[in-house]
């Protein structure tokens, strides 16, 4: 079950042939306690309370002792999907460990991923129960999140996924390699094409992919436009669907220049806003005077996802 309230009614008729001693109920492994035992005709005892959620997934079970025995219930899940407490979400992956020997660990993503959430929550209005950072995540947890932010945001969020880690092209198709990736088998691995279904399932207002992984401009269409002069509250008014990525169709290396100035000119950054094409104006050019093999970040639309002209606005707290 899921639910957006914090408190939860749940009901089991229990039969026993022997005397009941005790019933307990168990909400994530601890004994939860209430009065909301009853009796019915048809039932031994009765359960029949609300219970309180922690974000998240719950597990419910109950207890029933005799004089000598003990039965435990099913197992039950109860998803809480707390009510968001702003309209800026995150979803930040830092992938660094791999559980293939013969992809190459990293040693940077999960520290720039951590330091990127903290920039986000302490300079923008980014709260921190709003911000999913996933540090090694499967395929299949990738997805979970991407399935769970579907289902929690509306048409007046706005959304930023960050990915730190190997970025790979196959055949012209732009792929990220989760934990379990294997380099023999591309299934395993998460493709530009998958990652642009989810983000066009996601009814968001804006939504900004940033991608600080090789090969990573295969993302994009290359559709940048100038409009760095458009108030903030005009591009905010208009649907967009964008990414920015530390380079197009080449290597980059662990040590990211392109990540350390896209945190650096976020918190340099003293307006009250900053569009993404305007961090990008001031992030590309710093990227290609420093890198030691012409890294060009990139900047452009996300093709056939919804994309209406408008643009991801970061609001400084």
């Amino acid at each position: 079950a899921s639910t957006t309230e914090s408190s939860y009614p749940i009901k089991a008729c229990i039969y026993s042939e022997a005397d009941i001693k005790t019933i307990k109920v168990y909400v994530n492994g601890k004994s939860y306690v209430s009065r909301g035992l009853g009796v019915e005709s048809d039932c031994s005892e009765m359960v029949n309370q609300s219970i309180s959620l922690d974000p998240g997934q719950n597990k419910v079970e109950i207890e029933v002792i005799t004089n000598n025995n003990s039965a435990m219930s099913e197992l039950r899940t109860i998803e809480y999907k707390a009510k968001s407490s702003g309209n800026y979400h995150a979803l930040i992956i830092g992938i660094q460990n791999y559980d293939d020997m013969a992809i190459r660990d990293l040693e940077k993503p999960i520290a720039d991923a951590t330091s990127f959430q903290q920039t986000l929550t302490n300079n923008y209005t980014f709260e921190s129960g709003d911000v999913y950072l996933l540090k090694n995540p499967t395929k299949d947890n990738i997805i979970d999140k991407l399935v769970y932010l579907q289902e929690r945001l509306g048409e007046n969020d706005n959304l930023l996924i960050f990915y730190s880690g190997h970025g790979v092209v196959k055949n012209d198709i732009g792929y990220w390699l989760p934990s379990d990736a294997k380099q023999s088998s591309r299934s395993s691995w998460l493709s530009n094409a998958e990652l642009r279904e989810y983000i066009n399932s996601i009814n968001t207002k804006h939504t900004l992919v940033i991608a600080d992984a090789c090969f990573s401009g295969a993302i994009l269409n290359g559709g940048y436009r100038d409009i760095n002069q458009m108030a903030c509250e005009q591009m905010a008014r208009v649907s967009s669907r964008r990414a920015m990525t530390s380079g197009a169709g080449t290597i980059v290396p662990d040590e990211s220049i392109f990540f350390k100035y896209l945190v650096q000119k976020l918190k340099e950054n003293t307006s009250g806003c900053v569009s993404a094409e305007a961090l990008y104006s001031k992030i590309k050019p710093a990227v290609i005077y420093n890198s030691p093999n012409n890294q060009i970040p990139q900047f452009g639309i996300l093709p056939q996802t919804g994309d209406e002209g408008g643009n991801f606005v970061f609001i400084r707290r």
